[in-house]
């Protein structure tokens, strides 16, 4: 993990941050040496190496992963020996946490929970602990890796893959991305370019949670000695065009190779391994970020997941779209054991979030997150209702035009996923229901309720759905759930549901 061959270059003064690095004491730091931290996005868990420690497994007690979780005071607990199929008799480190802290990529390709070769794993978390981590297949990534080092990270969305590595053992270390695709496997990798990648070498990456502000180690011009960290921001979504890199400086950077940062969705603080003056080890550190080498601002949402009915706690499948894109953005798990989840939305788009869960219909919640200014952190419960007959589950991201009956590009995700509910339950029959609020004319408002259902109904039959599988019905103002005399309750009472009638 942490050796790598390190060049010396000319000393270049660059940022002054006026803040001194923080050492996180005794109960992270010991006298056996601690480095490679991944802090999880809700800054709540702390994961790093810690080398030759008696608990560590292995004759030689190699590299192990340790864990600290977060006080109510906010100091960090007493950390503690992961024990779990995570840790072997191997070199073991851990290079991401997703936001649901339900998934981690593990170093090293896995094959039936034994460490076989170099490359990257997944493992999931269960009730009882983490599960064996599976290796990712990576196209061509076997053939293309030459060098004898190799790490990556995993974007927000679980989606995306950033790696480090060489193509040939002489060459240094440059930067790539990966894509998860349909059938469970990753794209080959692809070189980010020569604005991110030098002659000198690129390592350690680490994608923040906005998925556009990457960090990582490299050798420049610049550097202070050897590797320092650097930061560059995405610029497009092809991933190949990048803001020039910026030095971190000093204290981040200093005349040692530096080349491990992580940072949480807060962008606030970040936390690296350093050589202590007074006992010569690598510990681990943290320091306030400035504003200016902060990710975007971004959004944790997190709660959890109910039987609407009975108010049980499930564990569900959560899934994120962009609405303006009508594209999945990414997936989350809720945890097994209290269905509690986490995810991050970047600004700049509006969001429809949903749980799925056997034997459940999917309701939707919705998410503006168009003109957010700073990261903020917001509870939002999914309730799934059981499929049953005559129960009725409200649509809720269908957005029509004011006062018409036409449907915008935005509903459409919702309505396909009603497609996708009524094509695998061809037995099943439905009604849309249409309703608006109590505004204007009764007459206008019951036409409006009819005409916007029955636009629903020609969207789903121009989909392949049996006109005998949809009936459209409309209520206009006459069923209301909330007061209309409140904007909020008239936003409720304007809806469409559908109803399984058989």
């Amino acid at each position: 993990m942490k050796k790598i061959a390190f060049l010396l270059v000319f000393f270049v003064p660059l940022i002054s941050w006026g803040q001194k690095l923080e050492n996180l004491g005794q109960n992270i730091n010991s006298k056996y040496g601690e480095y490679a931290p991944i802090i999880s996005p809700d800054n709540q868990t702390l994961y790093f190496v810690r080398e030759g420690h008696p608990e560590n497994k292995g004759t030689e007690k190699k590299e192990n992963i340790w864990v600290s979780h977060k006080q109510a005071d906010g100091t960090w607990g007493e950390a503690f020996h992961l024990k779990s199929n995570l840790n072997t008799d191997q070199n073991s480190a851990i290079l991401g946490v997703t936001p649901d802290g339900n998934t981690a990529l593990v170093f090293g390709y896995y094959e039936n929970g034994i460490k076989i070769r170099s490359g990257f794993s997944l493992a999931q978390r269960t009730r009882v602990g983490w599960d064996s981590p599976v290796g990712m297949f990576i196209e061509g990534f076997d053939s293309m890796n030459k060098g004898g080092y190799s790490s990556a990270t995993l974007a927000s969305d679980g989606k995306t893959l950033i790696l480090a590595f060489a193509e040939k053992p002489e060459n240094s270390y440059d930067l790539y991305v990966s894509f998860l695709k349909e059938n469970g496997r990753w794209s080959r990798p692809r070189n980010l370019g020569a604005q991110v990648n030098t002659r000198g070498g690129e390592a350690t990456p680490f994608i923040a949670s906005d998925s556009k502000t990457l960090y990582f180690a490299s050798v420049r011009e610049d550097s202070y000695g050897g590797y320092d960290i650097y930061v560059a921001r995405r610029l497009d979504s092809t991933w190949q065009k990048w803001s020039e890199p910026i030095n971190l400086g000093q204290p981040i950077n200093d005349s040692q190779s530096n080349i491990y940062f992580s940072i949480p969705a807060s962008g606030e603080t970040a936390y690296i391994s350093s050589v202590d003056s007074v006992t010569g080890n690598f510990e681990i550190f943290r320091i306030p970020i400035t504003e200016s080498l902060r990710p975007e601002p971004v959004l944790l949402v997190y709660g959890k997941v109910y039987n609407a009915k009975t108010n049980e706690e499930i564990s569900a499948t959560i899934i994120y779209e962009s609405l303006t894109k009508g594209q999945e953005q990414g997936r989350a798990r809720s945890n097994p054991e209290d269905g509690s989840y986490k995810i991050i939305l970047p600004k700049g788009d509006n969001y429809g979030i949903l749980g799925q869960s056997k034997g459940y219909y999917s309701v939707s919640e919705n998410l503006d997150l168009s003109d957010i200014k700073q990261y903020e952190e917001i509870e939002k419960n999914l309730y799934l209702m059981p499929v049953e007959v005559g129960q009725v589950f409200k649509l809720n991201n269908l957005f029509f035009d004011y006062a018409k009956a036409s449907l915008r590009p935005e509903s459409y995700g919702e309505l396909n996923r009603l497609i996708d509910f009524l094509k695998a339950n061809p037995q099943t029959q439905i009604e849309l229901q249409g309703h608006t609020d109590s505004v204007g004319e009764a007459s206008a408002n019951q036409a409006l309720s009819e005409s916007r259902t029955k636009s629903c109904r020609a969207y789903l039959l121009s989909k392949g759905i049996p006109e005998n599988q949809v009936v459209a019905k409309g209520f206009g103002e006459s069923e209301p759930i909330k007061d209309n005399d409140t904007e909020e309750g008239r936003q409720q009472n304007r809806r469409v549901d559908f109803k399984i009638l058989k």
